[in-house]
């Protein structure tokens, strides 16, 4: 006989399985209830994510450089903010921000990089990296744990690979993955 986990790990698989194989937008459903109305997508009506309701709380783009600048002037004294480490296809800056007790040196410390949103849609990563620079930010001098990782470190990140993707998911296609150079699919 199967054991509680190995059934709860099976079922899990299958879940995900339905939800790959068959997306809500595909089958024409919606959910309606008292404290949401998703809009119907079709491959005619795209949809970005601005447009649904509850997600107020993320970032696109633009309001992550907005995040980043408040933080790197917040919190100057560990924060080195790079607003542009490259360009995308489309032309938007590709941002990092540096947290180290000498932000503007090169100093001989391990270094540690973190980077999210390499997907258009995982716009959840984005959140949980601005969430940890918050973190170290704020905890800075107050944690004597994270005042010890930004004094012996430097942490490097990139919260937005894929700004192109990113923005596009967030305005019209909240199902795109990808980011918005032509590959002819």
């Amino acid at each position: 006989m199967e054991s509680k986990q190995q059934k709860i790990i099976l079922f899990s698989l299958i879940w995900l399985f339905f939800l790959s194989a068959f997306p809500a937008y595909k089958m024409n459903l919606s959910y309606d209830s008292a404290t949401a109305v998703v809009p119907q997508k079709t491959p005619n009506t795209p949809i970005g994510w601005h447009a649904l309701e509850g997600t107020e709380a993320y970032h696109d783009y633009y309001e992550t450089l907005e995040v980043l600048e408040e933080i790197a002037t917040t919190y100057s004294s560990i924060v080195y903010y790079n607003t542009s480490i490259g360009k995308t296809i489309e032309g938007r800056d590709i941002p990092a921000l540096k947290i180290s007790d000498n932000p503007e040196i090169d100093e001989s410390e391990p270094e540690v990089l973190f980077f999210s949103q390499i997907h258009a849609r995982e716009v959840i990563s984005l959140e949980n990296c601005l969430a940890l620079i918050t973190y170290l930010c704020e905890g800075y001098g107050n944690d004597p744990d994270v005042t010890y990782l930004i004094n012996n470190r430097e942490l490097w990140f990139i919260p937005i690979v894929n700004p192109d993707g990113a923005q596009y998911c967030a305005d019209y296609d909240y199902t795109w993955r990808k980011n918005r150079r032509e590959n002819g699919d």
